[in-house]
Formats: C-alpha cells, sequence, structure tokens
C-alpha cells in the first residue's frame, strides 16, 4: 500500500466504486513473470467503506471501468483494459499481522475510525517528520494508542496498536537518565 494518499484535490472517480463486479479471476496467457509496480496512491472513502490504491494516471473519470473479485471483498481495477489499481471493501475487517485469517464479522466501528486517523498519520511525509522526533506526531500516536485501549479487545485493533507502539519505540526514544 502506498504512503502516500492522494493529494485532497483528487477525488476518486465515482466510475470505479460504480462499476459492476465481475466475479472470477485472472490466468496467465503465457509463461513469463508477472511483476507489476506498486500503486503510487491511495484512497479512503467516507467511512473507510473502501480503500483503494492506483496509479496516479486513472484520475480522470473514465466510462470503461472494471471491477474484478478476485478474493472476498477484493477487487482489481481495470480502465480501458488495463490494470489501473485495485480496491478493498471494509479494510478495518481485514487487518492482520502476518497471514492469518481476520476475525468473522465486521470490525467494531471505533476501529474503522481508528484505522481512518492511522492512515492519516502515516504518510510519506509525516513518517518523515516521526523520523525526525516531531512532538505533535508522537501526540497524534498517543491519542490513537489510547484510544485503541479504550475499544473492546479486537485482534484487527492489535495490530494498528502494535504498529503505534514500535514506531514510538524506534522513533521516539527517550535518553536515558543518569
Amino acid at each position: 500500500m502506498p504512503e502516500e494518499p492522494a493529494p485532497v484535490r483528487w477525488t476518486l472517480p465515482e466510475a470505479w466504486l460504480e462499476a459492476d463486479l465481475v466475479p472470477g479471476g485472472i490466468a496467465c496467457t503465457m509463461r513469463a513473470n508477472f511483476d507489476v509496480p506498486p500503486t503510487a496512491i491511495r484512497f479512503l472513502t467516507p467511512g473507510a467503506e473502501h480503500l483503494v490504491c492506483a496509479y496516479g494516471e486513472i484520475l480522470a473519470e473514465s466510462k470503461d471501468v472494471d471491477r474484478v473479485r478476485i478474493a472476498e471483498r477484493m477487487d482489481l481495477v481495470f480502465t480501458g483494459g488495463i490494470y489501473s489499481g485495485w480496491m478493498l471493501h471494509r479494510p478495518a475487517d481485514h487487518l492482520v499481522t502476518e497471514w492469518e485469517h481476520p476475525p468473522a464479522g465486521p470490525a467494531p466501528a471505533g476501529l474503522t475510525a481508528a484505522l481512518e486517523t492511522y492512515l492519516r498519520l502515516f504518510t510519506y511525509s509525516n513518517i518523515e517528520l516521526m523520523q525526525e522526533g516531531d512532538t505533535d506526531l508522537l501526540s497524534a500516536i498517543d491519542s490513537l494508542i489510547a484510544r485503541l485501549a479504550s475499544l473492546p479487545h479486537d485482534p484487527r485493533g492489535t495490530v494498528i496498536e502494535e504498529h503505534l507502539r514500535d514506531v514510538r519505540q524506534e522513533w521516539y526514544r527517550q535518553p536515558r537518565k543518569r
């Protein structure tokens, strides 16, 4: 997932969200390595309903959009027959640390809001500031940790909380008292 959200002036083309779903998958038509460059930008729709990762050039509204459902709530998006990005419906439901399956059922509402805050915090420019010890971002991290700790226990929340604690420990080390 890209560290950079789409610039505020950019909007996700409605055609991406409104495109009909094509069930199925994709298949290789020849023996060759399949390598796709990482997407460049991410969108999070209001309420964290969809996480969309795309290439910057897709931003022109397109009427020729296909969404291919390749896994539960996971779609590849093609514009004009060319791979343009991917979409994950209800991303908070899918938070895991490794390859395990997420818990059944939807993520709690508080966790969805926490994921929105987390994704707003972890942008390329903020990560650089965190590495430099920015205290405003430290306060935001601490606030998000506290908010997650106040939610009912859910392993999906632990994924975010553990990452926040790791970042805090790595980039905000306090000097040792002598």
